[in-house]
């Protein structure tokens, strides 16, 4: 017989009305990773959203709603620390991306994207950037706000390089066109710059990349003079 693992907190979020709800959740077997551990018959007691209370005699509430999993294994969601969630399809040349789909359908296929991550058990996603014109940051306010069903998403913003992005050799009359999807930095002053523009536009990874490639651009720089 194959045995069914459901991931815990995807059933917390299947609905946004659940934000608001008490749902007591009886796990059959409840696996806890950092323990490596499987507690049988245990409750998950969730209030608006959040864990409150786990164990074998939790008291359920009147009100509450009962998801029965007796006969099934739950564990934590999955993280996948490395996403681009409003990647655009031309792989070939991902900063032309914008040349064929806008931001507003970028955001759409993200939406997408999110929901079949979150289906499959992918309940926290650290998107990294090529995230059309910040449509990620978009895509999380519109997930946190409740307006649809999908993972939490931490997002970097707009990729922070040298200048070109990840391109070389363009013609001189296309323009910076990389600019969508990246911001121009040359040495720590500009990174810096660039991470506040970042910041400003409301991503939530930028403090954590600035100070990583700060400090690689200073350890150049000292390395040359």
């Amino acid at each position: 017989m194959r045995t069914r693992f459901l991931l815990l907190v995807l059933f917390v979020f299947t609905a946004s009305s659940a934000r608001a709800q008490t749902i007591a959740i009886r796990a059959g077997n409840l696996v806890d990773p950092a323990k490596g551990t499987v507690a049988r018959d245990q409750t998950i007691l969730v209030k608006s959203g959040k864990i409150v209370e786990v164990g074998a005699n939790v008291e359920i509430p009147r009100d509450a709603e009962i998801m029965d999993l007796s006969k099934s294994w739950v564990m934590p969601g999955l993280m996948d620390a490395h996403t681009h969630v409003t990647e655009g399809q031309r792989n070939w040349e991902l900063e032309l991306s914008y040349l064929y789909e806008d931001s507003a359908y970028r955001a759409l296929r993200g939406l997408k994207t999110a929901q079949v991550l979150l289906n499959a058990g992918i309940t926290t996603v650290r998107d990294v950037g090529n995230d059309a014109n910040y449509a990620a940051v978009d895509l999380r306010k519109a997930i946190s706000q409740g307006w649809f069903t999908g993972p939490t998403i931490l997002t970097a913003g707009k990729i922070i390089g040298p200048f070109g992005g990840q391109s070389n050799g363009a013609s001189v009359e296309m323009g910076p066109y990389w600019r969508f999807e990246y911001i121009d930095a040359d040495g720590p002053d500009e990174i810096s710059k660039a991470v506040r523009q970042n910041i400003f536009y409301g991503v939530d990874l930028a403090s954590q990349k600035a100070m990583l490639i700060t400090r690689m651009a200073k350890t150049v720089v000292s390395r040359r003079a």
